[in-house]
């Protein structure tokens, strides 16, 4: 059997081959990128707490610097399922706790934030993330005027 570029065989192992190549490419791509997409959701994570909570930080602040700030002001709690975040002064006083928030939307997941005063009972803020809600109906979740309603 001749392997001529006009063959069927030809053109299978042509396309294995390929596609072998390709998935080891993407596949190497992946484990040596996965610290920094980690890294990048840890920040992520880190600047919303921040901000839900109202400890102010420099919009372009690096990674490390987040991180800085958030281990200076924020203590992590684990309470079964929940984790809570609680925003501490120097003297270890809670000023504030940050809980995340998960749930269904008409098109996708919804995220947030809820921030409490230190009673526990009293909301301070609270932020939503719906990337796949309808903007101008779901979407409105996401803006000032509704969050704004349930402060106090």
């Amino acid at each position: 059997m001749s392997l001529n570029r006009t063959s069927a065989a030809y053109n299978v192992i042509y396309a294995v081959v390929l596609g072998t190549a390709c998935a080891g490419i993407l596949t190497a791509g992946s484990k040596l990128l996965a610290p920094y997409r980690e890294a990048n959701e840890r920040a992520d994570e880190i600047r919303d707490v921040l901000g839900i909570l109202g400890v102010p930080f420099e919009p372009g602040a690096s990674s490390a610097d987040l991180i800085a700030l958030f281990e200076r002001n924020v203590r992590r709690e684990q309470r079964g399922r929940l984790t809570l975040y609680r925003q501490v002064d120097a003297d270890g006083r809670v000023l504030a706790v940050a809980v995340p928030l998960a749930g269904r939307g008409l098109w996708g997941p919804i995220r947030g934030w809820l921030a409490l005063e230190p009673d526990l009972r009293t909301i301070r803020g609270i932020t939503f993330q719906a990337p796949d809600e309808t903007p101008g109906f779901g979407g409105e979740i996401m803006k000032a005027p509704f969050r704004d309603q349930f402060r106090g």
